[in-house]
C-alpha cells in the first residue's frame, strides 16, 4: 500500500506467500514515498519502507517483537527505523524522568531536588529534539524528512511536552522543500503552509498530509 496525501492508503499490489515465506511485490516506480506491508484482515501493517531504490528486500519476523522486520537495499528506510528505534529509546528516557518528578512532588520532595529531577527532563527532552534535528539536517530523502517532523511531533505529543512550534515546523519544511525541489508532494506541503497568523495548523505527516 502507498501513503498519499490526497486519500487512504492505496493498494497497489498484492502477493501470496510462497512456501519457504518468501513473497513478491511489483508496481511502478513514482516518485519517492511512503510504502507500507500489511497482511490480510490485519488492521496494522508490519513494515513500512522508503521506496528510495528500484529493488527493495523486506524481512519479516512478526514473532520479533523487538525487531519485526528489517530492509535491505534501502538507505532512507534503514535510516528511518534507526530514527525510530532512537526516537522509542529516549522517549522511555523522558517518561522515566517525568515520573520521577511525579513521585518526587507527591513524596512532598524539596523543591531542590524535584528541580534536580526537572532539569534532567529538560535535558532529555532536548537530546530529543536534537535527535530530530540532526536526521533533519543529514536526511538525504524528502519522504524521511516528513516523517521526522511528523513522528518528532507525536513523540513529544505522547509525552506531553511541547514540540517543534508552528514557526518552527514551516521553516523545516521549507528548508526540506528547497533541499528537494523536485518532488512533488514536498513542494505541494510547501505550497500549501498556512501563514503564521493560522490558529489550527498542524504538522505534516511523512507524506505531506497534516496531522493533529
Amino acid at each position: 500500500e502507498e501513503n498519499t496525501p490526497e486519500a487512504r492508503p492505496t493498494i497497489l499490489d498484492s502477493a501470496t506467500l510462497n512456501a519457504d515465506g518468501s513473497f513478491l511485490l511489483k508496481t511502478k516506480n513514482r516518485e519517492e514515498s511512503l510504502y507500507q506491508l500489511r497482511l490480510k484482515n490485519k488492521m496494522v501493517p508490519f513494515a513500512f519502507f522508503i521506496n528510495d531504490a528500484s529493488r527493495i528486500t523486506v524481512d519479516a519476523d512478526l514473532n520479533n517483537t523487538t525487531q519485526p522486520y528489517t530492509v535491505k537495499n534501502s538507505a532512507a528506510t534503514e535510516k528511518l527505523l534507526q530514527f525510530d528505534k532512537a526516537t522509542y529509546e529516549k522517549g522511555m528516557q523522558l517518561f522515566t524522568q517525568g515520573s520521577k518528578v511525579d513521585s518526587l512532588q507527591k513524596a512532598g520532595a524539596p523543591d531542590s531536588m524535584v528541580s534536580a529531577a526537572y532539569a534532567q527532563v529538560q535535558l532529555a527532552a532536548q537530546s530529543l529534539q536534537d535527535l530530530a534535528k540532526d536526521y533533519l539536517a543529514n536526511s538525504k530523502s524528502p519522504v524521511l524528512s516528513l516523517y521526522v517532523i511528523s513522528s518528532y511531533q507525536n513523540a513529544v505529543n505522547n509525552l506531553g511536552l511541547k514540540g517543534f512550534s508552528k514557526t518552527e515546523i514551516a521553516d523545516l519544511v521549507t528548508k526540506a522543500a528547497d533541499k528537494f525541489p523536485s518532488h512533488t508532494a514536498l513542494q505541494n506541503v510547501k505550497k500549501n503552509l498556512p501563514s503564521s497568523k493560522a490558529a489550527d495548523f498542524t504538522q505534516p505527516d511523512a507524506n505531506g498530509q497534516p496531522v493533529s
